[in-house]
């Protein structure tokens, strides 16, 4: 390589000005029909012009390729020290300037070493320019059957057959509106490998129309076939071609993502958390700043969805997305999280690693002719009277000029922008962008096209960080193998990168692999996966170097890695009969309460897992809805849940809440509680009763509700059963869900005392006071100052995890949330608690499930996210704030609002004033003063760790874990190394349409280290993958091999069971606890495990625990090689401890007050 470059300034990137370099393009739009009558296919259409880098005469240095709208394409050779000559005439690349020119490509089509160009237009035929190798060029379209007219975008080539040669997809746009509304048909073609190609679009299974802005390959699923995302502007939305490997593609978009962007632009690919797989972003055009957001995006949100019309579909929302693989096809998407969901008005995204950290960053180019998303001008331009009045008013309005945008990569999921460091923040209208290595210092710097004016080149001096840069060389590959992956470790670890030439927009790169490596001064191990299917290993590469590596005929046939998995789970619901499906009725709540954030109705299913007719298997309760009842599936012999055997209880008109079974009459088999949410009727409807069904112990069960309950009608939000008062049986708690039509005030708790198996209402002072909160989500009776009484806590909206200590023979509970600590974890939208001792001190802990940090949604102490409700130009309203630079505004757009407010359009005409408006000048000071306020000041999940001084601390998951909102929680062992893992499920359908559904999550796995810290654990490691609005989760040993299996439930989708298969070797244990007095009920109950390391395990036993879940009241425990159970210690409710001596056998261990 080159010495570094010195940089004369102190910002990373350095503009070399056309004097110096002798690079210069004028970028006319000189077409009248631009403001004409082609006014709406260039403006939507056929805006940008691209930019593409190579080394085209095979000097060892990158040169340019350069596209103009309406005047002759450019190419630039590299002389050196930023100097470039301009060959266009000589080469004979200058060509006719019909048409507009769009995307330009080097690529090397024959595979004889030298880079060719193809060049898209609108309107007028593509070129495709041979390279003769003597600096000359010829135009080859006619002859390789490539010279299409059409609307022309970009094309993108990849070998998708793998025969060597680079086929190619051409994307397109709109050609005529008004005869093609939604755009052109692309295009898909093959490689014939004597210099033509071969439409195959329709043959390969392309099709439909689209206005395209990018296609890009990538290999999602690690096939070694490349696959296809196709990202379109507005309908039809995206798509994602399977590559098949037979030649045909399958569109399987709603399979692999939850969401796309509405009006997708560029897109590129790289590995954003060094997992070694390839991640992917798609960029829209949201706004970074409110002010910008409130003139023109937030009111058109709820019109780019429709959710009922196809629920299974991949919805479309206003702004980016980065997917993150999963190892297993489908991806998270993680844009809130990374802070990357909004880019301005988006053309390019390139990821690069520019500072040379071993992380790959992001450069954006931004800016439009004209503000066309201002909601203003657009109802100006409507009320015009002919197409050309609209033409001349948009023409009249000032351009949108924005910065370009650069990001940092600081890891674990997170960018900083800083484009002003790095001398990246450009103002302007620039398009395509394209990186290469001009000056062969080993960083990438990066050129970019701009409207009506010359490309940017900007030198990238860093003089921080080790690099390496390869140089690929095919064999049976294409000859700078395109495609590859090149996966290399270093002592700071693995870093994955696809070899891709056309990434961002309308643009190519240098085709180089380059690899930051921070400190490090070698790389200890490099594998090529060649596109041919080979592999090829290097070691011990020194930093500091270009590298050309040549595939070798010998390299090894492309194996997966099938090493020893720690996890290995199988989805198992129809080879256990499982094939049970809810159906969830549509209600617009927003007829009560139109400024509602969240539906209150998506809530479902709950489940439960017990013997309920006493064969010893545990059987399984399915909530039910409005449409479908609530089912008993008995568990057979076989493990099986038929639906021949499925028991349906009565139908009650609403959504069911939380279930639970327990010995509520004490006659030893288990009864069963079922509650009602939901806000489909008026508050006191007859279906919000409670129910109670008396098991006579086959499972035949009668509802005894006026005999055993107190006549209680209430939206249940949570449920939880325990002996609080230690008398012997257990009592019941149910926390408030939501009232209908008044969010987010909830029903009052209750707690109902079991009375010689009768059930009354505590009296109200039993209970602490809600304090402002919203509806409950979560409780669990547990133990918390080991005084041997069931404490209780509760999550909800709105509130803290609130712990309420028992007071014992003085009856009912105190809060005592700030005296433990619970208050650390703030104020939250919380969905579920579950216990285990993560940390290994002997005590509890307590991991809680929160809406994440994926949303649009934010909240800190300083800047809390914030609720109003009150009376406001006499209507009851709610009103959503936000914060930016410590001034509240209204989250809601102007249109929505003034809906609402009709005094509002004459306070403030129109949305720019709207947009500039803060909190007062929309409801002004009396509202303000009279509202009633909710508030939330953290929206992390994680776990409130005991601190050895009977207090807890909060502590976030990890930051894959804040993808979405969690609700079902488990902690067992998963892998069977002795440690306490977490299962987590995600997802919320129920947010309203315009803020979309928090969708980013596809269930996740935390493996304990045993010492409070987890590990987030790929589905493509676990095996365990859920998709859609995931709720209930409840754990139970399906095949009786000690192994935690997990059931759960979908809102208005599948039930679905995962087999626990994993193949560690450890020594299972499972205990099952038996009353002398035959009674079912264990809740409550602390089992300790004294082992022989000196070490303590403890449980405790729950009967309703994470959210809307009863999981299985068997213990399950797992012992490493060369560590016993020396005895193990029970204690009930007000009871003493028992201890059982050891040794004990590996498998079931059968206790109970009365058994040796």
């Amino acid at each position: 390589m080159s010495e570094k470059s010195s940089g004369q300034g102190e910002a990373l990137f350095q503009e070399v000005r056309s004097e110096h370099s002798g690079v210069y393009l004028e970028n006319k739009y000189a077409d009248p029909s631009m403001w004409g009558e082609r006014f709406l296919e260039f403006s939507l259409g056929a805006l940008g012009t691209g930019v593409a880098v190579g080394d085209f005469d095979r000097d060892g240095l990158p040169d340019l390729y350069l596209a103009s709208k309406t005047e002759s394409n450019r190419l630039f050779r590299n002389l050196g020290n930023w100097q470039f000559e301009d060959l266009t005439e000589t080469a004979g690349v200058a060509g006719s300037t019909q048409g507009w020119c769009q995307g330009v490509a080097f690529v090397d089509y024959d595979n004889d070493g030298w880079l060719d160009i193809y060049e898209c237009r609108y309107n007028s035929p593509n070129r495709l320019y041979r390279n003769n190798g003597d600096g000359t060029f010829i135009n080859k379209a006619i002859r390789a059957g490539v010279n299409v007219r059409d609307a022309s975008g970009m094309a993108s080539f990849a070998d998708f057959d793998r025969d060597g040669y680079l086929d190619f997809y051409l994307q397109t746009n709109l050609l005529s509106l008004q005869e093609a509304p939604s755009g052109q048909e692309d295009y898909l073609f093959r490689n014939r490998g004597d210099g033509t190609f071969e439409n195959v679009t329709r043959k390969a299974g392309i099709s439909g129309a689209g206005q395209g802005h990018s296609a890009t390959w990538i290999d999602y699923n690690q096939d070694g076939y490349l696959d296809l995302y196709v990202a379109n502007d507005f309908t039809p939305s995206d798509r994602l071609y399977h590559n098949v490997g037979d030649g045909r593609f399958v569109d399987v978009l709603s399979y692999v993502v939850a969401h796309t962007p509405n009006s997708s632009m560029g897109a590129d690919i790289a590995d954003l958390n060094n997992d070694g797989l390839i991640d992917f972003m798609v960029a829209d055009m949201a706004a970074r700043t409110r002010e910008k957001d409130m003139r023109g995006m937030v009111d058109g949100r709820g019109e780019a969805v429709d959710p009922h019309s196809n629920p299974f579909a991949a919805q479309q929302y206003p702004r980016n997305v980065v997917y993150l693989n999963s190892g297993m096809g489908p991806f998270f998407e993680a844009a809130h999280l990374m802070g990357l969901e909004a880019t301005d008005w988006t053309w390019s995204l390139r990821f690069e690693d520019f500072d040379n950290d071993g992380w790959s960053d992001l450069h954006v180019t931004t800016g439009m002719i004209r503000e066309l998303h201002n909601t203003d001008l657009m109802s100006k331009v409507r009320r015009a009277r002919s197409p050309q009045q609209r033409v001349a008013l948009v023409e009249k309005s000032p351009p949108l000029l924005e910065k370009n945008l650069a990001f940092r990569n600081t890891g674990n999921l997170s960018f900083e922008e800083i484009g002003n460091e790095w001398g990246l923040d450009e103002i302007g209208i620039s398009f395509g962008a394209a990186t290469g290595d001009f000056d062969l210092d080993g960083d990438l710097d990066l050129v970019y096209g701009n409207y009506q004016g010359n490309v940017t080149l900007m030198r990238n001096d860093s003089l921080y960080g080790n690099r390496i840069v390869l140089e690929l060389r095919g064999q049976d590959s294409n000859y700078y193998g395109i495609g590859a992956n090149v996966e290399i470790q270093t002592s700071s670890g693995k870093q994955f990168k696809t070899l891709s030439l056309s990434r961002g927009y309308l643009s190519t790169s240098e085709p180089i692999v380059h690899f930051g490596l921070g400190s490090d001064e070698s790389v200890k191990r490099l594998e090529v996966q060649w596109p041919s299917g080979t592999v090829q290993v290097l070691e011990n590469l020194e930093a500091g170097y270009r590298y050309q590596i040549e595939e070798e005929e010998t390299a090894v046939e492309q194996t997966k890695e099938n090493p020893i998995a720690r996890l290995a789970f199988s989805e198992a619901s129809r080879e256990l009969e499982l094939l049970h499906r809810t159906r969830e009725s549509v209600i617009d709540e927003r007829r009560q309460q139109p400024l509602l954030p969240r539906r209150g109705n998506r809530v479902g299913p709950a489940l439960a897992i017990g013997d309920l007719n006493g064969d010893g298997r545990e059987d399984l309760v399915v909530g039910g809805t409005a449409l479908d009842p609530a089912t008993i599936f008995l568990q057979n012999e076989s493990g099986s849940y038929p639906s021949s055997s499925a028991i349906h209880l009565q139908s009650r008109g609403s959504n069911d809440g939380p279930i639970l079974v327990f010995d509520g009459d004490g006659d030893g088999d288990l009864d069963l509680i079922r509650t009602a949410s939901g806000v489909s009727h008026q508050v006191g409807h007859e279906s919000y009763r409670i129910e109670y069904y008396e098991n006579d112990g086959r499972a035949v069960f009668v509802n005894r509700s006026d005999s055993m309950l107190p006549a209680i009608s209430m939206a249940v939000g949570t449920a939880a059963a325990a002996d609080v008062d230690n008398d012997g049986d257990i009592d019941l708690f149910l926390g408030g869900g939501v009232l209908p039509g008044r969010y987010p005030e909830p029903y009052s708790n209750a707690l109902l005392l079991n009375e010689d198996g009768r059930f009354r209402l505590a009296k109200s002072d039993w209970l602490p006071e809600s304090e402002g909160g919203g509806a409950l989500r979560s409780s669990l009776f547990t133990d918390i100052n080991s005084d041997g009484w069931p404490d209780l806590l509760v999550a909800g909206e709105w509130s803290a995890v609130r712990c309420w200590i028992n007071r014992g023979l003085l009856g009912g509970f105190e809060d005592a949330t700030e005296r433990y600590g619970f208050d650390s974890g703030g104020t939250g939208w919380w969905n579920s608690l579950v216990s285990g001792d993560f940390n290994g001190d002997g005590k509890l802990d307590y991991a809680a499930g929160n809406l994440g940090l994926n949303t649009p949604y934010s909240a800190t102490e300083r800047e809390p996210a914030k609720l109003l409700a009150g009376k406001l130009e006499n209507r009851d309203v709610l009103i959503e704030v936000e914060h930016e630079e410590e001034t509240m505004y209204p989250m809601r757009g102007y249109n929505v609002l003034r809906a609402e407010l009709p005094t509002l359009s004459s306070r403030l005409r129109g949305n720019d004033a709207y947009a500039v408006a803060d909190l007062r000048d929309v409801v002004g000071d009396e509202f303000l003063q009279s509202a009633q306020s909710w508030e939330a000041t953290q929206f992390a999940s994680g776990v409130f760790m005991s601190q050895g001084n009977d207090t807890y601390e909060f502590r976030p998951f990890p930051r894959l874990a804040q993808v979405a909102p969690i609700y079902g929680m488990a902690a067992v062992d998963m892998d069977g190394d002795g440690r306490l893992d977490l299962y987590l499920m995600q997802n919320d359908y129920a947010p309203i349409p315009s803020a979309g559904r928090f969708d980013g999550g596809l269930s996740l796995t935390l493996l304990g280290r045993g010492d409070g810290e987890f590990e987030a654990v790929l589905p493509g490691e676990s095996g365990l993958l859920v998709t859609g609005d995931a709720k209930a989760l409840v754990n139970t040993d399906i095949d009786d091999d000690g192994d935690p299996d997990f059931i759960l439930s979908r809102n208005n989708s599948s039930v679905l069971i995962y087999r626990n298969d994993s193949p560690q070797p450890a020594r299972r244990y499972w205990i099952d606890l038996q009353d002398w007095d035959g009674r079912q009920n264990q809740a409550g109950t602390i089992v300790k495990l004294i082992l022989s390391n000196g070490k303590e395990v403890v449980r405790e036993l729950y009967c309703g625990s994470g959210y809307l879940s009863q999981s299985s009241q068997r213990l399950f425990f797992a012992m490493p090689t060369g560590v016993e159970i020396e005895e193990i210690q029970v204690r009930r409710p007000g009871g003493e401890w028992v201890k059982f001596k050891g040794p004990f056998e590996q498998g079931e261990i059968v206790l109970g007050w009365g058994i040796d």
